[in-house]
C-alpha cells in the first residue's frame, strides 16, 4: 500500500519543474533500508529519479526505549523530484 502511495506521488508530479513531497511508514515491520528500497522502487516504476532532502521521524516527545527497538517505527523522506 505504501509503495502505491509513492508511485503515485512521483507519477502525478509536473516533468516540467522540481516537485518537494514527504513519504512515511508507521510500522516495526519496515526497517529504514527497507524503506528506502521501497521509495526507490517506486521512482523506478514511475520513470522519475527521487533526492532524498531530509530524513523525518518522531518528535522529541516520543521516547524508544532501548530494549524496544521496534518503538522506533515511524520513519519519513523528504524528497525532491526534478
Amino acid at each position: 500500500m505504501k509503495e502505491r502511495s509513492c508511485v503515485l506521488f512521483l507519477r502525478t508530479q509536473n516533468a516540467a519543474r522540481s516537485q518537494m513531497g514527504k513519504t512515511f511508514t508507521c510500522t516495526p515491520h519496515v526497517d529504514a533500508a527497507l524503506f528506502r528500497k521501497v521509495v526507490l522502487g517506486a521512482a523506478v516504476d514511475a520513470g522519475r529519479a527521487v533526492l532524498v532532502l531530509q530524513h523525518l521521524g518522531p518528535g522529541p516527545d516520543h521516547a524508544v526505549a532501548l530494549g524496544h527497538p521496534e518503538g522506533e517505527y515511524l520513519r519519513g523522506l523528504l524528497v525532491r523530484v526534478p
